[in-house]
């Protein structure tokens, strides 16, 4: 008994959490539609709108949406018009973490060492989430986890990692791995183009060296 207790306190929290945002649909012709999609079928995607405080059901077909997010906005901050169900003009007005490209591959340049790099984006809201990237090098690779927070355009990132070492940057210095902390700034363009600023600073022996390194990247 306690354990269904349990599920229906977290299926209440959930449906609550989720209650208070609304997915998003871009037209074909920019217009963007606050709504919850309800289901698909081989007709489209068929949604649930309110237009002059009731609710009504629409479908719309595949090749009239542009794209489509999911819990991406505040309930609370939408301005109903009067008889429009449409609250914004331009599918570039909507800035949210979800709408950040979630895969990117980038050229990551450490002082002067370049490295290959590829990061994954797992947005938590639309303000916040997760990065992972790998990369690798000549003389080494590392791999890092990052808290994102900002908006589909602007973002700060802080986390860390670690760093190892090929060949004689192991005896250059004495250990195979360091941890690395990291803050720094990204840019996501609508295009895909990704720009990455960071401060990187590999921990040896309780002391921090700075690693400057900038990426610029694709995302898709």
């Amino acid at each position: 008994m306690k354990y269904l207790i349990s599920g229906l306190i977290l299926i209440l929290s959930t449906s609550q959490i989720l209650s208070q945002t609304l997915d998003l649909i871009v037209t074909s012709k920019n217009d963007s539609i606050a709504c919850k999609i309800d289901s698909t079928s081989s007709k489209g995607i068929h949604i649930i709108a309110k237009r002059n405080n009731a609710k009504i059901k629409i479908c719309i077909k595949p090749e009239n949406i542009k794209s489509i997010g999911y819990n991406v906005i505040d309930r609370k901050r939408i301005i109903p018009i009067q008889g429009q169900i449409y609250f914004l003009s331009k599918s570039s007005d909507v800035k949210s973490i979800y709408n950040i490209r979630q895969n990117s591959i980038s050229l990551e340049i450490w002082t002067i060492i370049p490295s290959l790099v590829y990061t994954r984006v797992m947005p938590v809201s639309s303000k916040t989430g997760f990065t992972i990237s790998g990369g690798v090098s000549l003389f080494g690779a590392f791999g890092t986890s990052t808290i994102i927070m900002g908006n589909s355009n602007h973002a700060f990132e802080i986390g860390g990692g670690l760093l190892g070492y090929f060949g004689h940057m192991v005896d250059d210095w004495n250990k195979p791995i360091s941890p690395i902390i990291r803050g720094g700034y990204r840019y996501s363009a609508r295009s895909g183009f990704i720009f990455r600023g960071f401060i990187n600073f590999a921990i040896y022996d309780g002391d921090g060296y700075p690693l400057p390194s900038i990426a610029f990247g694709y995302g898709f």
